[in-house]
């Protein structure tokens, strides 16, 4: 790894700070606040413009550095400054009986999705024009909110009609139940924390900062925030990000955990291995096709195991150097043809 990293120096040399790991809420009142992830304490750090009307869902891609927002007051997508709290408009969802109040951004394949209350349907929606599209409805009733585990590969749900926990499948809309979250009597913002492999929640009964267990659903205080009607939340990771590349085949699977910033720690571990299981990284290109499979970056190192875990230099200089961090299985069921090899999908790997 070191080896790798020295060498890609001389190809990139970019400074910048790390910044800290954010909790970004937003209320209906187009209020910004940032909530401390280990007391539930709120702080307001700007008010959203004006033109945005009712602010309702966040949804943060890491690796452009953009937040979105949702306004249930004229159905439309933004974009939001958070530094200044402009909120510029990228377009109109298509009908005024959308009511977009769920938001989030699946950083493995680049999509959007939105929740409409008035269906209770899944949407895709168009980051450039704001357009959204069906993909299918739940059946559940009342307001529903997204969570993306970017470590999992899975898109979780809320429902405020029945104060639960779901499983949201991308492909249909289909919402299965996972479990009550046991607290939260009216739960909105859900946010995942790449960085520790946390859900998050803010619930407008309780006015309480939640983390979610994923196997059973029950939700666990961390703490209040205090009157509001907190209604988007995201997670902004520190400088430097780690998103997903879907393009894997055969059953192997990977899944990454820790902080891409200077001197942080990443682990990653496979999962679905039948044979030798070893990880490649290497300077990050576009996907080139490899047999059934994709191999998303020009491999420089090879490392054998199921679980890797290294730590980022603390050198500026690396700021903004994309690695590459695929897994394989030798000799994995459903891979390319002799020798038989299952891929999995890309973590990317941007140090900041």
């Amino acid at each position: 790894m070191k080896a790798l990293i020295l060498a890609a120096a001389t190809l990139l040399a970019l400074a910048a700070q790390a910044s800290a790991q954010r909790l970004i809420a937003v209320d209906s009142s187009r209020a910004l606040y940032e909530l401390d992830m280990t007391t539930g304490a709120r702080t307001q750090i700007g008010t959203v413009s004006a033109n945005a009307g009712t602010t309702a869902g966040l949804a943060y891609d890491a690796a452009t550095g953009t937040m979105y927002l949702t306004s249930t007051g004229n159905d439309s997508l933004y974009t939001l400054d958070l530094a200044t709290g402009t909120a510029t408009l990228v377009g109109a969802y298509g009908s005024t009986l959308f009511v977009m109040h769920g938001l989030e951004f699946d950083s493995s394949t680049g999509t959007l999705y939105g929740v409409s209350s008035h269906d209770n349907g899944l949407y895709v929606i168009d980051k450039s024009t704001g357009v959204a599209t069906l993909v299918g409805t739940s059946g559940l009733a009342s307001f529903s909110n997204l969570v993306y585990d970017s470590t999992a590969d899975v898109m979780y749900s809320t429902n405020s009609g029945a104060d639960s926990f779901y499983l949201m499948d991308r492909t249909t809309g289909a919402a299965t139940l996972i479990g009550a979250l046991g607290g939260p009597t009216n739960p909105n913002g859900l946010a995942y924390n790449s960085d520790n492999d946390t859900v998050y929640l803010v619930c407008n009964s309780t006015d309480t900062l939640y983390t979610i267990d994923r196997a059973s659903g029950l939700a666990a205080a961390v703490g209040a925030y205090g009157s509001s009607n907190l209604l988007g939340l995201a997670y902004v990771p520190a400088s430097g990000s780690i998103v997903r590349q879907a393009h894997g085949c055969g059953a192997a699977t990977i899944s990454s955990v820790g902080s891409a910033s200077l001197g942080g720690t990443v682990s990653t571990t496979l999962g679905g291995i039948s044979g030798v299981p070893f990880v490649g990284l290497g300077l990050f290109v576009n996907p080139t096709p490899f047999c059934t499979c994709t191999v998303g970056h020009e491999w420089s190192v090879v490392l054998f195991g199921s679980t890797n875990v290294w730590t980022l230099p603390t050198d500026p200089s690396f700021v903004g150097l994309n690695i590459g961090i695929q897994g394989a299985d030798l000799m994995g069921a459903g891979g390319c043809p002799a020798p038989q090899v299952a891929f999995t999908d890309t973590m990317v790997l941007t140090i900041g």
